[in-house]
């Protein structure tokens, strides 16, 4: 997850979705898709275009991509700066589900609160140093 989003402007929601997954644009998404857009509130943007979207829809949408993905890793660059508190702690329960699932998750973040559910390891980079915590 990037902080630009990375959306396809002239395609919807759920063609920007089905861009990891295994089956063509215009195919109906499958349901762990749809449960997926559901927790993040955001089933019913499907047919929308991003620019029809607020910040925080993209955003989740974005995330949603990302978790749907066959990816090992998750690298996640400031994936709550769109988030109000209520998303990002369905974000933090997503994360936490991915990593019981054995899949690896790298984290960047300037507000870690909230995080700490998920943290493995945390590291802070200070004055370009980069220390334990």
């Amino acid at each position: 997850v990037f902080q630009q989003r990375f959306l396809w402007p002239n395609l919807t929601i759920g063609q920007n979705l089905s861009i990891v997954l295994t089956h063509r644009p215009n195919d109906a998404l499958s349901r762990s898709a749809m449960e997926l857009l559901e927790r993040f509130r955001i089933a019913h943007l499907v047919d929308r275009l991003p620019h029809e979207c607020s910040l925080g829809e993209r955003q989740r949408l974005a995330i949603s991509r990302s978790l749907l993905s066959p990816a090992r890793f998750l690298l996640l660059d400031e994936p709550s700066s769109a988030l109000d508190r209520a998303n990002q702690g369905i974000l933090v329960q997503e994360l936490k589900a991915q990593i019981a699932q054995d899949r690896g998750v790298l984290l960047i973040t300037h507000d870690d609160r909230g995080f700490s559910e998920v943290l493995d390891q945390s590291f802070e980079l200070e004055n370009g140093q980069l220390r334990q915590l």
